[in-house]
């Protein structure tokens, strides 16, 4: 009886572990974000947030229901404040997540949330904006230290944003106008008209340089400080979705083949080992 309840127990601790394994596996990638030397990762079937630390061990730093309406059910986007504090949008609830000991808790405390929270970046001065896909499409900004949404600009089919070295938030769109500057105070230019991408789903800014992943036509794309676009990585990525800055590379995430690519100065891409 002792060596079968021995048994039935070491099964019991073998399946955990073996499920704590299953679960700490990239399955569909979204975005991505850097916190010092470790790697956070989005991961919308999952679903919720994983971390890649510096040596490349996948962890999960908080895994949420498949039940709609629960914290992460959704999640969209990640970012890291310049406090270095981590937040997650989730579509699901309406809601962005600051992520403490592993658990999140609401930022928000509006009644209604923001809608599809798409897409965000801090500036320097840690105010957070946040891409809303949901009509009519809308930019909103949380002050630095404030919990509610103040709208900011009113801007359809933002798929990604950033900040620029002079302070300006730059936004990727699925539209002809595929990519915009909006100075602090809210006033729009067109960087870039007439979209050559086909299906952008992120932006980041490197040095003089705009990089916009473009998952339909597998690339990376640089538009540099003449408003030019070329192809910058077309190679070994299938489906580029999220982007982030880690020294001197750009971190893309790939959906589809479920992986992590570091891509280098040059253009080229190379996964990143998870152990």
């Amino acid at each position: 009886m002792t060596n079968k309840l021995l048994l039935i127990g070491q099964t019991f601790v073998l399946a955990i572990v073996f499920n704590l394994h299953l679960a700490a596996q990239l399955q569909y990638p979204i975005d991505i974000a850097v916190q010092g030397e470790d790697i956070l990762v989005v991961d919308r079937t999952l679903p919720g947030l994983q971390k890649i630390s510096n040596d490349g061990a996948l962890s999960v730093v908080f895994q949420a229901s498949k039940k709609f309406r629960t914290p992460l059910n959704a999640a969209r986007c990640v970012v890291v404040s310049p406090a270095g504090d981590v937040l997650v949008g989730d579509s699901s609830t309406r809601q962005i997540y600051k992520i403490e000991d592993g658990k999140p808790t609401p930022l928000l405390t509006n009644k209604i949330g923001i809608g599809i929270p798409y897409a965000m970046v801090f500036d320097k001065d840690g105010n957070l904006f946040v891409a809303d896909l949901e009509p009519p499409g809308r930019i909103f900004k949380i002050a630095a230290g404030k919990t509610e949404p103040e709208p900011f600009a009113t801007q359809p089919g933002v798929r990604g944003l950033a900040i620029d070295k002079e302070g300006n938030l730059i936004a990727v769109t699925g539209l002809e106008d595929a990519l915009l500057k909006f100075s602090p105070d809210g006033k729009k230019t067109v960087i870039l008209g007439n979209r050559p991408f086909r299906f952008p789903n992120s932006v980041a800014v490197k040095g003089d340089d705009i990089f916009v992943c473009d998952s339909y036509k597998k690339c990376v794309w640089k538009v540099d400080s003449a408003g030019k676009s070329t192809e910058f990585c077309s190679s070994g990525i299938t489906y580029p979705g999220g982007i982030a800055v880690k020294g001197d590379n750009l971190l893309v995430t790939d959906a589809k083949s479920k992986k992590i690519f570091s891509v280098s100065p040059e253009g080229k891409a190379t996964e990143v080992t998870i152990k």
